[in-house]
């Protein structure tokens, strides 16, 4: 097992290493979570401003408009 760890004389490049991954692993995905956060509290305000739920509405409108129009299914 000290063999494992030692690392054929290259553990002092390869331990190090491993810990700046999982270091920056873990940053990244605390980073994410809290830009998500910040996405769906700027939405939610977002939403809010407008008076509730508004572009389910609006993208049902636009999606009869372009189906009428014959945008939707002529490919």
């Amino acid at each position: 097992m000290a063999e494992f760890f030692h690392m054929g004389g290259y553990a002092p490049f390869i331990w190090p290493s491993f810990a700046l991954w999982a270091l920056v692993m873990t940053g990244l995905a605390l980073w994410g979570l809290a830009d998500r956060r910040r996405q769906m509290a700027k939405v939610q305000e977002l939403e809010e401003k407008l008076g509730g739920r508004r572009r389910a509405s609006g993208a049902r409108a636009s999606g009869a408009s372009a189906a009428s129009s014959g945008e939707a299914g002529g490919r």
